[in-house]
């Protein structure tokens, strides 16, 4: 039996969009064993999927920080014993020659005969089935670039994003909306005010205006993490109605929530490729983020809002400015969302 590992450490949207190529490999691949590394937080997004028959979760914050963490990381997929080992990572801004010689040469240690991924010049050393990076890479949408690497093994994927939501996310989020005196003929607006950069936030107090501009169209249900609780108590805070599953929620009953949306505006975040693979209608605030690279141009249930400025597309985490941001205004995000429910 061939083992195939696959390799990608992001965030919830860094993982749905991996899912296409994955995909693909198990139809090319069907009685192959597929071993998925991925972040702790893309586990419940995958332990559905059933390409995958095996997860091995990379906690670089913990179990596999530093370069003793990595080596533990190391010899778990030597004792696989890879076949085909596929680095799921693509091109970005903040990936350079260091990166690449680091992960592509990781990628030589696992020892499998088959190593896939791209490289920067002499990066390619290490890899038998390598695409060589380009400036057209950086505005190339993310799955377009992911699935070139499961061409290289001889598979035919396509660029439509899914996501499998199970019975139980399903009834998690029909018992929190039933708690919450959500009726089943009730229309819901979600808002996700958060984003893990704060670069890509909208401005607090434009999410409060739009949702009691809402509040006569539909029931409003607030989005996020844990670590958005702030965001979510502010605005709970200023609009009493508001129904809270920040913090409440796990992502995947989350996405069962999302399920039953008429819509969701959100930021440039992970919610935001939740909804787009759920086909969820959508008003996307994008600042700093490139939207070509992150947003189907098929996507005709995504409305996307972006003002570029000189500086964009950045990669800060934090922005004193935000003019980017700032030029979003209540008023088109408010006809945006009227454009796409009714």
């Amino acid at each position: 039996m061939q083992k195939i590992v696959l390799f990608e450490a992001g965030w919830v949207g860094d993982t749905i969009v991996t899912i296409p190529a994955t995909k693909s490999i198990r139809q090319k691949f069907p009685k192959a064993q597929i071993i998925r590394i991925c972040s702790p937080v893309a586990g419940p997004i995958l332990k559905n999927c059933p390409s995958i028959d095996q997860l091995l979760i990379y906690d670089r914050d913990g179990a596999h920080r530093g370069i003793k963490g990595r080596l533990k990381l190391l010899k778990s997929i030597r004792k696989i014993e890879p076949d085909i080992f596929i680095n799921l990572h693509v091109p970005d801004i903040n990936r350079g020659f260091l990166i690449y010689l680091r992960d592509n040469f990781f990628s030589f240690l696992t020892s499998a005969k088959l190593r896939v991924g791209y490289y920067c010049t002499l990066t390619g050393l290490f890899l038998t089935h390598g695409i060589k990076t380009s400036h057209n890479h950086l505005s190339q949408f993310i799955v377009t670039l992911i699935n070139d690497l499961a061409v290289q093994i001889g598979c035919n994927p396509k660029c439509e994003l899914e996501l499998l939501v199970n019975s139980n996310d399903r009834k998690t989020a029909k018992d929190f909306l039933r708690d919450h005196g959500v009726r089943n003929t009730d229309r819901i607006i979600a808002i996700n005010p958060g984003a893990k950069r704060k670069s890509k936030r909208w401005p607090l107090q434009r999410f409060i205006e739009i949702a009691k501009c809402l509040a006569k169209e539909a029931k409003i249900v607030v989005t996020g993490s844990k670590d958005e609780m702030d965001l979510t108590n502010q605005m709970a805070a200023a609009v009493p109605y508001i129904i809270t599953a920040s913090g409440i929620l796990p992502l995947m009953p989350t996405a069962a929530l999302l399920e039953r949306c008429k819509l969701i505006i959100t930021n440039d975040t992970g919610i935001m490729h939740v909804a787009s693979a759920l086909k969820v209608p959508t008003v996307a605030l994008f600042g700093p983020g490139n939207v070509s690279r992150w947003v189907s141009p098929n996507a005709n249930w995504l409305k996307v809002i972006h003002h570029p400025v000189s500086c964009s597309p950045c990669d800060r985490w934090e922005c004193e400015d935000l003019s980017c941001m700032q030029a979003i205004t209540v008023d088109e995000v408010k006809e945006a969302v009227l454009e796409l429910i009714r």
